[in-house]
């Protein structure tokens, strides 16, 4: 499953439980008082729930951006040295083409 679906997916499980839930308590025969209470944790329990999910979300998304940025270098480094090899390469083909001349 692609991370992005797989965040949807549980962002909206987390969405649909929390909907369930505060469905399930305000139809519950209960005081008001109780029912205010029992979203109240309900609602807390979902808020450290997403709290938590940010907070991996978070660390997975600096994990990638370290790295791409050492592939960018990687890659960048190789192009550099490739590009240096082919300068070389031109310089000794016009010095061979001109001893050859001469």
């Amino acid at each position: 499953m692609e991370e992005g679906k797989g965040v949807n997916f549980i962002l909206g499980l987390l969405v649909g439980a929390l909907v369930g839930a505060s469905i399930a308590i305000l139809l519950a025969p209960q005081s008001g008082t109780q029912t205010r209470e029992q979203i109240k944790e309900k609602a807390e329990d979902v808020r450290k729930k997403l709290e938590k999910y940010g907070k991996d979300f978070k660390e997975e998304a600096e994990e990638w951006i370290e790295k791409t940025h050492h592939f960018v270098d990687e890659k960048g480094q190789e192009i550099k040295e490739s590009l240096t090899k082919k300068k070389c390469d031109k310089g000794e083909a016009k010095e061979d083409a001109a001893g050859a001349q001469e």
